[in-house]
């Protein structure tokens, strides 16, 4: 499996649920922007990027590389902390 790495120089926390899953908790406010630099740094090492899927409290984008895929979701809810996913199938992630 290839490994990527995800920048979280901006996070709060740092969870790596399993080697194909990290969660961060950002400051508030901040998820949609730290997300938006993760998918812009996958795009610039050759992933390819379908439009986010937009809703109130999050925002989804899917990469893929060949058969690969990684889903970054940044949730910005209005009461609780921010948080990005990064969840990948077929690679793993580290930080």
């Amino acid at each position: 499996k290839p490994e990527v790495p995800v920048v979280t120089a901006n996070s709060l926390a740092v969870q790596q649920d399993k080697p194909y899953t990290l969660r961060m908790q950002v400051k508030r406010g901040t998820a949609n922007a730290i997300a938006g630099a993760a998918v812009e740094a996958l795009i610039a090492t050759g992933w390819s990027v379908v439009p986010p899927i937009e809703a109130p409290v999050f925002r989804t984008w899917m990469l893929k590389k060949g058969e690969a895929q990684i889903w970054v979701i940044a949730t910005e809810p209005t009461r609780a902390d921010s948080w990005v996913a990064v969840t990948g199938a077929g690679v793993t992630l580290k930080p």
